[in-house]
């Protein structure tokens, strides 16, 4: 069993401090639905985006998207032996059951999203949301822990094929590095000497798990 983790991901409902924001209260109308009830989107929100701290990374609901659909397709997640964990801002993780299959049209996806988030759970149960930062949810995981960090130690995607076992940890964010340290460094490991998307990523490591 494959236990994998995209961590620190941007995904997050509308903060208060731009429910009033011009384009938030155009996109609310338009969608019915409260500012607290949709997810922080930049694409959407650009300028209200703008007014929040960390503001280069935040509102990127799409990193998730194109992430569980590439690693829920994956033959392994078919084969029931992969295990997904959503670790986003707020300190909020997502708890992905075994034969989740997320919709493939994005604004289907972003309902779903904030369905989960406002209500804690997903009524068909596939997805439930836990309390937890990085450091404690890799607490409770299999060991070892790789980290995939552009700081890490070099190494060829080969490396990990045969790995079966253990949790694998990848940045869900889309510039620069972790903003919390849940492992010693020894557990860091980059596999290019440029910053990679997470999707990116994920696909270098897909050669372990078609064994």
């Amino acid at each position: 069993m494959i236990n994998l983790v995209l961590a620190e991901a941007e995904l997050e409902l509308v903060p208060e401090k731009v429910w009033n924001d011009p384009c938030v209260q155009l996109h609310s109308k338009f969608r019915k639905k409260r500012p607290y009830q949709m997810l922080l989107d930049a694409s959407h929100f650009p300028q209200a985006v703008k007014k929040l701290e960390g503001a280069d990374r935040r509102g990127r609901p799409d990193i998730i998207h194109r992430f569980m659909l590439l690693a829920l397709d994956s033959p392994i997640a078919r084969r029931g032996q992969l295990k997904l964990w959503i670790h986003t801002r707020n300190n909020l993780v997502i708890d992905v059951k075994s034969g989740t299959r997320p919709p493939r049209h994005y604004d289907r996806f972003v309902g779903l999203m904030e369905q989960l988030l406002v209500e804690g759970e997903l009524k068909n149960g596939r997805m439930s949301l836990l309390d937890l930062d990085l450091k404690h949810l890799l607490v409770t995981l299999p060991k070892p822990v790789y980290v995939m960090d552009p700081s890490g130690q070099p190494t060829k995607p080969d490396f990990w094929v045969g790995r079966t076992g253990g949790t694998y940890v990848i940045g869900g964010f889309s510039e620069g590095g972790f903003q919390q340290n849940p492992v010693p460094s020894t557990s860091r490991y980059s596999l290019s000497r440029q910053e990679l998307t997470s999707t990116a990523v994920l696909a270098l490591l897909t050669g372990w798990w078609e064994l």
